[in-house]
C-alpha cells in the first residue's frame, strides 16, 4: 500500500476520525443549518413533549380549585360583601375593615401557597443577593417576567416566606374579575385590574394606589411590565419592535412597557422596588407551566425565583430616566434567564429558608372554623334569643287569648239580654 492510498483508506473508514484537515473533514466544521438545528425549548417550549394527566392527578388538581373557589366564595358572601356594603352606606370605615381583610388574606393566600407545596409537591427556590428584610409600613412595587398565565400564584409562595402574603396585590387583566368566587374576592379587595387601555387603565391605578397609601400598613403591589405572557406569537412582536427601534432582541424576556411602570412609582413612592426572575426547570425539557396542567395536577417540580431589591435612593438617581432604568433590568433578566437555562440554577446564595409549609392543615383548620365559628355564633345567638321569643310568643298568645275570652262574654251578655227582653 502506497502512502498516497493511507489517508484514503481512513478517510473512507471514518471521516471525522481524521484530525487533519481535507475532503473527509469538511462536514465536521461545516455549521449546521438553522433550519436543521433543534429549538430551544426553553424558548419555544412544545405540548408534545408534555405527558398525559392521571385520574389521581385530575382529582387532586380539581379539588385544589374546588376549595380556593369554595373558601374565597365564602369569604366574599358572608365577610367582604357586607363589609362593603357597610362602607357603602357610611356606616362603617375603611379602616376598621382592613384588618379583617388582612385576616381572611392572611389565612387564604397561605392555604394557597402553602397546599401547593404540601400536597401538589411544588418546591420554592429563593436566591438572591442580600437577607431580605422588609418594615411592615414599608411600600414596595415588584417587577417579574411573564413566563406563564401561572407565574402569580407562586408569589404568595414567596410572600409567605416574607411575612407579607397578607399585603400584596397583584395587576391583572380585567377579564379574571368574572372568575367565580377568586375573582370577585380580589375585586371586593381592591385588587387592581387593567383593561390594556391607558386612558381607563391610569386613572384606576392611580385611584388603587391612592387607596393603598391611605391605610395604616405597607402594601405590595407585583405587576408584569411585559404586560402579557411569552409565547412564540408575543416574542415575535417582540423582536420586530426590538428591530424597529434598532434595540437589541430578547429571547427569555419581553420588551417591557414603561408608563405603567412609571405610573406605579410615582403615585406608590415605594421604598424599595423588588426585582423578580421567575425561572422553572422543567421549561428546559419543553413543558410549559399553564392552568390546564394544574387542573390535571401536573404542577412544576421546581419554581427559581432570583430576588435582587432596590433601595428608592437607586431611583431617585434615575427619576428622569425610568424607561432606560426598567430596559436595564430586563437586560439583565434575559442574562439572568438564559444562564439559568444552561445550568439549570440562579447565581447567587439561598436567601430565605426553603421550608415546606408544613402547617397547611392547621391554616386550612383554620379557615374552616373561621366559617364555623361563625355559623356557631349565629346559632348561639338564636338560641339566646330563643327564650325571649318564646315569652314573646307566649304573651301574644296570652292577649289572644284573653281578648277571645272577653269577647265570647260579651256574646254570652248579649245574648242573655236578648233572651230577657223576649
Amino acid at each position: 500500500m502506497s502512502r498516497s492510498d493511507e489517508p484514503q483508506a481512513s478517510s473512507s473508514a471514518d471521516p471525522r476520525a481524521s484530525p487533519n484537515t481535507g475532503a473527509g473533514c469538511v462536514t465536521v466544521d461545516k455549521p449546521e443549518p438553522d433550519a436543521e438545528r433543534p429549538p430551544n425549548l426553553a424558548v419555544h417550549p412544545s405540548a408534545e413533549c408534555e405527558t398525559p394527566g392521571t385520574w389521581s392527578g385530575c382529582v387532586i388538581g380539581c379539588c385544589y380549585l374546588l376549595l380556593l373557589v369554595a373558601c374565597a366564595f365564602l369569604n366574599a358572601a358572608f365577610v367582604l360583601w357586607p363589609l362593603t356594603l357597610l362602607r357603602g352606606g357610611c356606616r362603617l370605615s375603611i379602616r376598621s375593615c382592613r384588618p379583617v381583610f388582612r385576616f381572611l388574606e392572611d389565612k387564604y393566600f397561605a392555604m394557597l401557597s402553602g397546599l401547593l407545596e404540601l400536597v401538589g409537591g411544588v418546591k420554592l427556590v429563593v436566591t438572591g443577593d442580600e437577607p431580605l428584610h422588609f418594615e411592615p409600613r414599608d411600600h414596595v412595587l415588584l417587577l417579574c417576567n411573564h413566563r406563564s398565565e401561572v407565574d402569580w400564584i407562586f408569589f404568595w409562595g414567596l410572600a409567605v416566606r416574607l411575612g407579607v402574603h397578607d399585603r400584596l396585590r397583584v395587576m391583572m387583566k380585567s377579564v379574571i374579575r368574572y372568575a367565580p368566587g377568586v375573582g370577585w374576592t380580589m375585586l371586593l379587595l381592591e385588587y387592581p385590574y387593567i383593561n390594556r387601555n391607558w386612558a381607563t387603565d391610569q386613572s384606576r391605578l392611580a385611584d388603587v394606589i391612592a387607596s393603598y397609601k391611605q391605610a395604616d400598613m405597607g402594601s405590595w403591589l407585583a405587576m408584569f411590565p411585559e404586560g402579557t405572557a411569552l409565547y412564540d406569537k408575543t416574542l415575535q412582536k417582540s423582536h420586530e419592535f426590538a428591530e424597529k427601534q434598532g434595540e437589541a432582541r430578547w429571547d427569555y424576556v419581553l420588551q417591557p412597557r414603561v408608563k405603567g411602570f412609571e405610573l406605579c412609582v410615582d403615585k406608590l413612592d415605594p421604598e424599595y422596588v423588588v426585582d423578580l426572575t421567575v425561572a422553572y426547570p422543567e421549561l428546559m425539557d419543553g413543558v410549559r407551566p399553564s392552568p390546564i396542567r394544574f387542573v390535571r395536577g401536573q404542577y412544576p417540580t421546581e419554581v427559581h425565583m432570583h430576588v435582587k431589591r432596590y433601595h428608592r435612593s437607586a431611583l431617585e438617581k434615575h427619576k428622569e430616566h425610568m424607561d432606560q432604568w426598567l430596559k436595564d433590568r430586563f437586560t439583565e433578566k434575559e442574562e439572568r434567564l438564559r444562564c439559568f437555562y444552561e445550568t439549570g440554577a440562579f447565581e447567587g446564595k439561598q436567601c430565605t429558608r426553603g421550608y415546606h409549609v408544613g402547617g397547611v392543615a392547621l391554616l386550612a383548620s383554620q379557615q374552616a372554623l373561621f366559617f364555623v365559628a361563625e355559623n356557631h355564633l349565629g346559632y348561639a345567638r338564636a338560641r339566646r334569643r330563643l327564650p325571649v321569643n318564646l315569652r314573646a310568643l307566649e304573651l301574644t298568645r296570652a292577649r289572644v287569648n284573653s281578648h277571645e275570652r272577653c269577647e265570647g262574654q260579651h256574646q254570652d251578655q248579649a245574648a242573655r239580654r236578648h233572651h230577657s227582653t223576649w
